[in-house]
């Protein structure tokens, strides 16, 4: 059985070390990429890999593609605050889980991942299963500036 394969097995819920936790989600989010990428799921910046954060960032963006809800739940705040800019407001991670796996996003583009501190801003397009293509810009709030620090508050902005 391929690594990828036996590491999808493991409920990460169970998991308790926060280092074995990292290494895990790491291996598994590698796994995904080389899936997305060659569907053309998902395009990203290029250099963003000695950037902790933005690496956490286009990560994020490939659990949404894949309905990872693991990697949400490991780097959010059980009370994260996601805001959708003139349409609703989320207050949990499992909220925030459930409506990205309603969004049915069949490929991404991320255009900027932009960190400072404790925030971030990502923007680009989604397409969405129905074809149509959606412009965003989602700005974050971390609950530290260190690379460790949770997903506090989302903000998204889009634009049909």
């Amino acid at each position: 059985m391929p690594l990828c394969d036996k590491l999808l097995k493991v409920n990460v819920k169970k998991l308790v070390r926060r280092n074995w936790l990292t290494s895990f989600l790491e291996e598994r989010m590698f796994c995904m990429e080389e899936k997305l990428k060659k569907s053309g799921s998902i395009t990203f910046p290029e250099g963003c890999d000695n950037a902790p954060r933005k690496r956490m960032l286009i990560d994020l963006y490939k659990a949404a593609a894949a309905c990872e809800e693991d990697y949400i739940i490991a780097n959010a705040t059980e009370t994260v605050k996601w805001q959708i800019i003139g349409q609703t407001s989320l207050s949990s991670r499992e909220e925030v889980f459930k409506k990205i796996k309603m969004c049915q996003i069949q490929k991404i583009h991320l255009t900027n991942v932009i960190t400072h501190g404790p925030t971030a801003a990502v923007n680009g397009t989604f397409e969405m299963a129905d074809g149509t293509t959606l412009a965003f810009a989602d700005v974050f709030r971390f609950t530290s500036a260190g690379k460790k620090g949770l997903i506090n508050e989302i903000a998204s902005y889009y634009i049909s």
